[in-house]
Order: structure tokens, then C-alpha cells, then sequence
């Protein structure tokens, strides 16, 4: 997984992760940026996959998948409580083993903000993935996820997101 070797540099509010080049396009991506901005008027932490900044191989995944976990614990900033951090990271950990290392999708972005987080997937068959997001979000007992597949094929969501 992409969080296995991280290398941070941080500069003001920017922190890269860089991992090593991987072989196919379809491997671990190579570098990750967070980026804290405001979405919807409140603070968010934007974390975007570099990776596929280049539209090559892009269009062989023209779902994007959103599957989305709301806070148990609602704070004043919008952002999770000390003791749902540890739970998130599971949840992200089972999204990449079930869509990520089973070569179903591609992970694209992650934005924390507003009590909830979003994890930005990027597949070949939408309703394959949005099923297999379905099945951990009826695994994972400890928050409620909703899932959401969207025809993208020119990846203009991640491309906007990139360009905020």
C-alpha cells in the first residue's frame, strides 16, 4: 500500500508522500500530495494521487467510485476525533485491500473535512467495484459507509480537484 515507505518533506501547508516507482500503471502509485484547503466554505485535507495526473492509461477506468464513512464523533473543525483516526486508517486499509491489491481499481484522492472522509477510486466496471465497496461497507461495523459509482472517462473530477 502506498503509506508502506513514506518519505515526508513538508513545506508550509504541503506535505508530499513519495513512494517507490512502481513497475505498470496499475501498481502502487508513485507520489501522494495533502494539501489542506476549504471545500464548501469549511477546512478540508485534500490527499491526491499524482500518480495519475497524466491522462495515459486514465481511460480504462472510466468509473469513479466514492465511498464515503461520516464521523461517529462530530467535532466543532470538521475534522476526526483522536480516538476515530485509528478507525479511518482501517477503513482505508480494507478499500485498498479489497479494491487496490485485488487490482479492481485505482486509488485517485481522499479528502477529510466537514465530518466525514471521501475515498476517490477509479475502476473499469462500476458496478463490479460499487459492489465490492458495498460488501466492506457491510463489513466494517464500526461506521456507516455509503457508496457511489459515476461514469467519469475523461477523469474531469479528479482533474478539477487537481486543478483547486
Amino acid at each position: 500500500m502506498w503509506r508502506s515507505k513514506p518519505f515526508i518533506a513538508i513545506t508550509g501547508l504541503i506535505a508530499a508522500w513519495c513512494v517507490s516507482a512502481a513497475p505498470s500503471f496499475f501498481s502502487v502509485p508513485g507520489e501522494w500530495i495533502v494539501e489542506h484547503r476549504i471545500v464548501n466554505s469549511l477546512p478540508a485535507t485534500v490527499r491526491i494521487n499524482l500518480a495519475y495526473q497524466s491522462a495515459e492509461g486514465r481511460g480504462d477506468y472510466p468509473y469513479l467510485i466514492t465511498v464515503t464513512s461520516k464521523f461517529n464523533i462530530k467535532t466543532e473543525n470538521g475534522f476526526p476525533a483522536k480516538g476515530e483516526q485509528r478507525e479511518l486508517d482501517d477503513i482505508e486499509e480494507t478499500l485498498e485491500e479489497q479494491l487496490v491489491d485485488a487490482k479492481h481499481a485505482l486509488p485517485a484522492a481522499v479528502i477529510t473535512g466537514d465530518n466525514q472522509r471521501q475515498f476517490w477510486y477509479y475502476a473499469q466496471d462500476g458496478e463490479l467495484i460499487r459492489q465490492a465497496a458495498a460488501r466492506v461497507a457491510r463489513e466494517v461495523s464500526h461506521h456507516t459507509l455509503s457508496v457511489e459509482a459515476a461514469l467519469d472517462p475523461d477523469w474531469e473530477r479528479f482533474v478539477l480537484l487537481l486543478k483547486n
